[in-house]
């Protein structure tokens, strides 16, 4: 379990961080296999924030655990490098759209998968203060500017990053 050291750090009765802990950085963590996560965060009392940046298994073993959390997850950034599940994401910003600040994400190559997730984040996301889209897919602009103008009462920083995708045709 390579999340052993991670839960008996936070679930020992020896390191008081139950009451001490305010923000946690999930950087490069897969996810996969970890079913305690529920647990963790019902202790920790002071968490005013957490933060995922480019972390694996985000899907509904993962969704599930923070979806049942009788706190609120104060998810403030969520910076995604892979292809996701869209009623993972739907049931996680539903949890915690409220709190998310920061927000990236890779462009998916089927665009109707981009437009239901700009939809979710129009939808749960109103306080987003950095948005950033990178990707392959020019037709999807329009939405974004659709998404920005519902949360351009909050957002200070903005980066969309669209290539031109040219196929080779031989």
């Amino acid at each position: 379990d390579r999340f052993s050291l991670y839960r008996s750090l936070l679930l020992s009765k020896d390191y008081n961080c139950s009451n001490t802990l305010n923000t946690i950085v999930f950087h490069n963590v897969d996810f996969k296999g970890i079913n305690n996560l529920q647990k963790i965060f019902e202790q920790l009392n002071v968490l005013k924030s957490v933060h995922i940046f480019y972390c694996g298994s985000l899907n509904t073993g993962f969704t599930q655990q923070i979806i049942n959390l009788t706190k609120p997850f104060k998810l403030k950034s969520l910076f995604i490098n892979e292809e996701l599940q869209i009623e993972s994401l739907q049931q996680l910003l539903q949890k915690s759209g409220d709190y998310i600040e920061n927000f990236e994400y890779s462009l998916h190559p089927d665009p109707s998968l981009n437009q239901q997730l700009l939809e979710l984040i129009a939808k749960y996301c109103k306080n987003i203060n950095f948005l950033h889209f990178n990707g392959y897919r020019g037709r999807i602009v329009y939405q974004m500017f659709n998404l920005i103008e519902n949360i351009k009462q909050n957002l200070n920083y903005l980066l969309i990053n669209i290539i031109n995708y040219i196929k080779n045709i031989d």
